[in-house]
């Protein structure tokens, strides 16, 4: 063998090892995200399910459009949780809300409405 075979076939073997490093280097990286996946969302999925389970509540808003016949009564009805005391006080709640000078409400009007749920959107 001659010196140029001898430093073709080293130059061969040095780049066969940086391709075996650059390929464990992949694969090491692609482990420690899965890894890192599979920790974070059991993580996130006890602390969603401890949060479900100990019976946290979230408030939210929404509008909706009164349709014909609607009251006060009947709206806080469908949508009083047990965080308020008691129906008046969750139509007390919408008066303050809406910004309503009566109890009064007619179809078609929008009125913002507070409801509680366990689920965090």
């Amino acid at each position: 063998m001659n010196r140029q075979e001898i430093r073709y076939k080293a130059k061969q073997r040095r780049a066969r090892e940086v391709a075996r490093k650059r390929m464990f280097l992949l694969l090491a990286a692609v482990l420690l995200i899965v890894i890192g996946c599979i920790v974070f969302g059991s993580i996130f999925s006890s602390a969603q399910a401890s949060a479900e389970e100990s019976g946290i509540e979230y408030k939210y808003y929404k509008s909706i459009v009164i349709e014909e016949g609607d009251t006060l009564w009947s709206i806080a009805k469908e949508y009083r949780t047990d965080a308020y005391s008691s129906t008046q006080e969750y139509i007390d709640k919408l008066i303050e809300l809406n910004d309503l000078s009566s109890d009064t409400i007619h179809a078609g009007q929008h009125l913002v409405v507070a409801y509680y749920d366990k689920e965090f959107k």
